[in-house]
């Protein structure tokens, strides 16, 4: 679970059994547990998500080049921003 409020639910879903395995996260519909969006897996693993004034900020990490950042997204999943370092910046 990434984050959880009385109307609200992100989780992370993993695609394979594999235990390092890439993992896409799903906003669900607290009344009844459809899913409303997914974010598809990528390269990089979201460790944390906290609630914005336009929708989430999650914080993801990994990769090569040891990239981390904190990508912004409206309450129906859609991308806004992107903040992405890597190693050396």
């Amino acid at each position: 679970m990434l984050y959880q409020d009385a109307n609200t639910l992100l989780v992370l879903t993993a695609l394979t059994p594999r235990r390092d395995g890439p993992r896409s996260v799903q906003r669900l519909d607290v009344r009844d547990g459809r899913i409303l969006w997914s974010k598809p897996a990528g390269a990089y693993e979201f460790e944390q998500a906290v609630r914005t004034t336009d929708g989430f900020a999650l914080h993801y990490r990994g990769g090569p080049d040891y990239v981390h950042g904190i990508v912004l997204l409206t309450d129906d999943g859609h991308d806004i921003h992107d903040f992405q370092r890597k190693r050396l910046e």
